[in-house]
């Protein structure tokens, strides 16, 4: 929703999330979502698309 919010959508964004599948819906904006920097995964291969959304504080 986000993505979309922000018009920033990118139908041939990638990531390289293992779980992430091509063709889940969710694909697009989560590539997306990497190339502008909002999102970084549960770890470098990792995006838990099931996984409960978290808020971390910006360090200075």
């Amino acid at each position: 929703m986000l993505i979309r919010a922000l018009n920033l959508e990118d139908a041939f964004a990638t990531s390289n999330f293992t779980d992430v599948k091509t063709d889940d819906w969710f694909a697009p904006y989560a590539g997306a979502a990497v190339k502008h920097g909002i999102i970084q995964g549960k770890s470098k291969n990792l995006f838990a698309p099931n996984a409960t959304i978290t808020a971390r504080r910006w360090q200075q």
